[in-house]
């Protein structure tokens, strides 16, 4: 990201949190979900989760798209009403899928938090370079079908999540990863993917002027645990810790706290 930050706007976040708040339809499809070691990882549960609260807050309709690794972190925290389960299989329709979310709900703004999408060869890659297709639902067809028709923002910290075709060749260049070509129209990074969930909540407060959107450091805590105790995984270690991308609970809360 320390490469990347360059070719991004400095004040990205704010127009992404004026364009939410300013939107007229207010109907939003929130997706997140990376497989590592057989689970789903705890960068982006917690994002998503705590941007999907923030923004009906703010008076929007909002659904969360996942696939069945993420679908059980998630069915507690939301209400199976919320959820829309993606599923996996190369026998899978994904393009007609995605025309069901579109015919039933409509989304004006679509985002994805820490969410793979496909590289130029069509797969799904870790940043290891393993192929992880089969267990990757093809949600950037949505993303694809509603390029033209909703809001698109992407959230990501390492190069192959769906949004980072928005610099494909500048990861070319100065990554060793096969980068994600699903663009989006405003891209936002972060040195973890939560923390810039957590950063476009703290913009959406002050653009809405309404306060209590963020979680507080022990509410973000409270959910990072909860998952792992359901089987999420640090996405570096690969073990059921309450530690993201390698960061303790201690950096964890200190950045959420920085944000209040």
């Amino acid at each position: 990201m320390d490469i990347l930050k360059d070719y991004v706007d400095e004040d990205i976040y704010v127009r992404c949190a004026n364009r939410l708040v300013d939107d007229e339809r207010k109907v939003a499809l929130i997706t997140t979900g990376f497989f590592v070691a057989n689970s789903a990882e705890t960068d982006g549960p917690p994002g998503a989760f705590f941007l999907y609260h923030a923004l009906k807050k703010i008076g929007y309709e909002v659904a969360l798209l996942v696939d069945p690794i993420v679908f059980p972190l998630m069915c507690n925290a939301v209400g199976y009403e919320s959820l829309i389960n993606m599923p996996l299989g190369e026998d899978v329709d994904s393009k007609a899928f995605a025309r069901s979310i579109r015919d039933s709900l409509n989304p004006s703004v679509i985002i994805a938090i820490e969410r793979c999408g496909r590289a130029a060869d069509g797969k799904y890659k870790n940043m290891r370079g393993k192929d992880i297709g089969a267990h990757t639902a093809k949600v950037d067809e949505v993303f694809e079908l509603l390029a033209s028709e909703s809001y698109s923002v992407g959230i990501g910290d390492g190069g192959n999540e769906i949004g980072m075709g928005n610099l494909v060749e500048v990861i070319h260049e100065g990554l060793d990863i096969d980068p994600c070509i699903v663009p989006v129209d405003e891209l936002l990074i972060a040195t973890v993917s939560n923390w810039g969930a957590y950063g476009l909540i703290r913009e959406l407060e002050i653009a809405s002027s309404r306060s209590g959107l963020l979680p507080t450091p022990e509410q973000q805590q409270a959910f990072v645990a909860k998952i792992v105790g359901m089987g999420a995984v640090n996405g570096m270690s690969g073990l059921p810790e309450c530690v993201v991308d390698g960061f303790d609970a201690e950096v964890e809360q200190s950045i959420v706290a920085s944000l209040i």
